[in-house]
């Protein structure tokens, strides 16, 4: 679908991408902004150079004002919105219920404590951009299931154990919040 994906006005992508930009027939190489955690902020620029980064901030990053301060001051065009991911993330963990899943990671007998990367770029774009988003992948969020990633080769077991179902759930409340409409492809 990389033409399909390109052919939009605005092309978000998420974390370390560039495994995807070397198949551009699948998946496209437009990328007007790339979309990780305070965890690799520093290393988005590197990974795809594109007009702005949107970093998002989670259950590791209560305590990172000094961070904050060194990214507001580099030139690169970085976008934070730290309450924005605080509200949601309070939202994802209120309504998480004891989940488990097989052959991930355990943090939590209520799943992961904070939301999916492809759930924050989601809230970013439905937050900054107010227009319908298309979303290609993000089958975990789709399906509200652990899915096999693309990415990783097949028995991969280090998935964190994301709350899918509660994911999956959250969708209509950020439609209704923001006014957009989501739609899988």
């Amino acid at each position: 679908m990389g033409a399909e994906i390109d052919s939009h006005d605005l092309v978000v992508r998420q974390k370390m991408c560039e495994s995807t930009l070397e198949k551009p027939e699948q998946y496209g190489t437009k990328t007007d902004i790339l979309c990780g955690s305070m965890t690799i902020a520093y290393k988005l620029p590197s990974a795809v150079d594109c007009q702005e980064y949107w970093v998002y901030t989670d259950s590791r990053h209560d305590d990172c004002d000094e961070k904050l301060a060194k990214l507001e001051a580099c030139e690169t065009r970085y976008v934070i919105e730290r309450e924005l991911c605080f509200l949601w993330n309070e939202l994802y963990r209120a309504r998480r219920k004891p989940y488990r899943q097989e052959g991930v990671r355990i943090y939590d007998k209520l799943g992961h404590p904070h939301m999916s990367a492809g759930l924050h770029a989601l809230i970013y774009a439905a937050f900054l951009t107010r227009e319908d988003v298309v979303l290609y992948g993000f089958d975990n969020v789709r399906t509200g299931t652990q899915a096999p990633s693309v990415l990783r080769e097949p028995g991969w077991a280090h998935y964190p154990d994301h709350n899918w179902p509660v994911e999956r759930g959250m969708i209509p409340i950020i439609e209704k919040a923001h006014g957009i409409k989501v739609t899988f492809r």
